[in-house]
């Protein structure tokens, strides 16, 4: 499942579409990924984000392969004499990323993670019910909001 859009990290206005919106990132001295943001194609893009990729591309089950491979080749393409190591800087922001792009409801549930509710009503959850789609489309509507 496509989330329904995505709001510009750039201009904060609504990405409709997939076809609407790029990926970009840096890069690091360590060729590490970091930085990633949703921008709007072209309109958004910013000149000190030298890398990105056409949001269909990581979008639905192929899109979320491609983003697989920034954390490891897979067991098809493993050398056991050279183990993967992930190339992303900071795998926490990497997953804000994948559930962004994967998470039904998540983007909208983003602007209330800082509400003192929700956070209250997570706070004895394990790591992954917060994430979870039935979970995201509460926070997104205002359902832990105090």
């Amino acid at each position: 499942m496509i989330p329904a859009g995505w709001n510009c990290d750039v201009c904060g206005e609504q990405i409709a579409t997939a076809e609407d919106g790029y990926v970009i990132w840096k890069v690091d001295e360590q060729h590490l990924d970091h930085g990633f943001l949703v921008v709007h194609n072209g309109k958004c893009d910013i000149g000190q984000y030298p890398s990105s990729i056409a949001l269909p591309e990581l979008a639905g089950p192929d899109g979320l392969s491609h983003l697989m491979a920034f954390l490891s080749h897979g067991p098809l393409r493993a050398n056991p004499d050279h183990p993967t190591k992930p190339r992303v800087a900071n795998i926490d922001q990497f997953v804000d990323l994948v559930r962004r792009l994967h998470v039904p409801h998540y983007e909208e549930a983003r602007g209330h993670f800082g509400n003192g509710g929700v956070r209250d009503a997570m706070s004895d959850a394990n790591d992954y019910y917060p994430y979870i789609g039935k979970v995201m489309q509460k926070i997104a509507v205002g359902e832990y909001d105090d």
